[in-house]
């Protein structure tokens, strides 16, 4: 089979240990080297020799600046045959840069998450607003649907995306695929039983908003409820890039334990009877959730935290609706063996049936295969509009801010 390349845009290199959105980037690379794609990957970021490990030694790695002209040259000769940016504000930066040297590539975008929706869900609870009811008229949100709508194809990594997408913003079903978190079940672990678990849980990225929002309700709400009915109950807090003010959260005689980083997933999950994610805004599928389901520990969410994964029926645990409900659904969990081992067989059950990676690999392999077949003049006179007028604008505010770094302007 013929070699294809395949350029990769990102902010910076995937971190599979610290973010959801790291894994996610390792299976999409793992996809498209299984379609025997010579992948160049592309960071924004500098990066040091140490954070080159696993697959990531396997690539062609580089570093270049938002809004420099060597990009240009390097897309050029690298001649990709699909270009995939790694969240829409990295489409914003580059496609116009690579419509201008290789108008003929297929572009892709991973959105992670609806970056929009996560933001609209934040400003709704700050501003004590139901967050199923939110307004969408923002900045956030036309810049990110024209980036949708800007490529030839859009990951998108839950059923409840998908919906919005297709029902709210009329995005053509046949540009956007569902690709969420995956699961194999040949690595699948030897669960532990209920006697052989203590103590909650929680794991997040404390960059992301709302995990560090979730860690704040467990301290201030949550967990001094729980602690009162369960006094020898610990909860291990799990996080990269912990701040001195969430380390000073740390308070070991209440039980309220501020581990920060863990040098791994199953080092943090490892022993623990529930995970705890009391998460009131967010968007796409909750890694700290699909790790849980993968490890054995049942979950108490609310239903932004279950959104995309299940239904209350089927949920590895409790999807709660109040703080009241939440404090009760996990003393529930921890305490009662059956409920819990109940919601253990119910997240392996959702993982082999609905997001085993096999499958999903399979007809991701179709769609590129299609989308790489697919005749360019199939494109529709609004795409093209769409990419007259939105890339021209980002392509002149990109050369002003060039134009500035160059003379020593910006800071």
């Amino acid at each position: 089979m013929n070699s294809k390349i395949l350029a990769i845009i990102a902010p910076h290199l995937p971190e599979s240990n610290s973010t959801a959105a790291g894994s996610r980037m390792m299976q999409l690379i793992r996809m498209f080297q299984e379609m025997n794609f010579e992948i160049h990957f592309c960071s924004t970021a500098a990066f040091s020799p140490e954070k080159v490990t696993g697959v990531l030694k396997n690539l062609e790695l580089k570093h270049i600046a938002v809004n420099d002209d060597v990009f240009d040259t390097w897309i050029k000769k690298l001649q990709p045959d699909c270009v995939l940016f790694d969240r829409f504000y990295i489409e914003e930066q580059f496609h116009w840069r690579v419509k201008k040297s290789i108008p003929e590539a297929r572009t892709i975008l991973d959105t992670e998450d609806l970056h929009f929706l996560r933001k609209a869900r934040q400003r709704a609870i700050m501003n004590n607003e139901p967050v199923d009811n939110i307004n969408f008229n923002h900045p956030d949100t036309y810049r990110e649907i024209a980036s949708i709508k800007r490529c030839d194809l859009s990951l998108i990594i839950s059923t409840f995306e998908m919906n919005l997408l297709q029902e709210t913003f009329s995005i053509k079903p046949e540009t956007i695929f569902y690709l969420p978190l995956l699961h194999e079940h040949h690595k699948e672990i030897c669960r532990p039983p209920f006697e052989e678990t203590a103590d909650f849980v929680h794991i997040g990225n404390f960059k992301h908003a709302p995990n560090e929002d979730a860690v704040w309700q467990l301290k201030k709400h949550i967990w001094p409820q729980i602690r009162t009915q369960l006094p020898k109950a610990k909860l291990h807090i799990y996080g990269s890039y912990a701040s001195q003010k969430h380390l000073q959260w740390h308070q070991p005689k209440d039980g309220f334990l501020v581990h920060g980083y863990a040098e791994s997933i199953e080092q943090a999950f490892a022993g623990k009877r529930v995970l705890l994610a009391p998460l009131r805004f967010g968007a796409g599928i909750k890694g700290k959730i699909f790790d849980a389901m993968h490890y054995g520990v049942p979950v108490c969410t609310t239903q932004i935290g279950a959104e995309g994964i299940a239904d209350e029926e089927t949920f590895c645990g409790r999807i709660s609706g109040s703080e009241e409900a939440f404090t009760n659904n996990a003393i529930e969990l921890y305490t009662s063996k059956s409920c819990w081992e109940l919601s253990q067989n119910k997240g392996a059950k959702l993982l082999n049936e609905f997001f085993e990676y096999s499958a999903f690999a399979k007809a991701f392999h179709q769609r590129i295969q299609k989308l790489q077949s697919a005749s360019r003049s199939a494109r529709a006179l609004e795409e093209h509009m769409l990419d007259f007028h939105g890339l021209e604008h980002l392509k002149f505010k990109g050369k002003w801010i060039a134009e500035k770094t160059k003379n020593g302007h910006s800071r």
